[in-house]
C-alpha cells in the first residue's frame, strides 16, 4: 500500500476564495453577535488605557522613601481586561450564533 495514493485519494480541495466571500456577504450578524463584537474592541482599547492608568512602579528611590521613581505600563491589568472582554464577546457571540442558527432551523421547517 503507497501512502501518497492513499492521500491523493483522500485529499479535498481548498474552498476558493470567492465562494467564502460569497458565504460572508450573504450572512447578517443579530444584536448578540454585533454587541460582541463591540465587547471586543472596547475592552481592547480600555485594557490599553487601564493598564496606561494603573501603572506599576518600576524603581523606588531608596530602601526608606516609597516614592517612585519610575513609573512603567501595567501589562498584567491590560492583560485581565483583554481576556474578561473576549470572554463576555466570545459569550455573546455564541449566544448571537445559536440564535440565528435556532431561526434558520425554524425558518426551514416553516418551509
Amino acid at each position: 500500500m503507497n501512502m501518497f495514493d492513499e492521500i491523493s485519494r483522500e485529499k479535498k480541495e481548498l474552498p476558493k476564495i470567492n465562494t467564502i466571500t460569497k458565504q460572508l456577504t450573504k450572512y447578517e450578524l443579530n444584536t448578540y453577535q454585533k454587541f460582541g463584537f463591540a465587547i471586543w474592541i472596547i475592552s481592547f482599547v480600555l485594557g490599553i488605557i487601564l493598564g496606561n492608568i494603573f501603572s506599576t512602579c518600576d524603581v523606588s528611590g531608596n530602601f526608606y522613601n516609597v516614592d517612585c521613581v519610575n513609573r512603567e505600563f501595567n501589562m498584567s491589568v491590560m492583560f485581565l481586561v483583554w481576556f474578561s472582554g473576549f470572554t463576555m464577546g466570545i459569550s455573546f457571540f455564541g449566544l448571537g450564533h445559536i440564535i440565528y442558527l435556532l431561526t434558520d432551523i425554524s425558518d426551514k421547517l416553516e418551509k
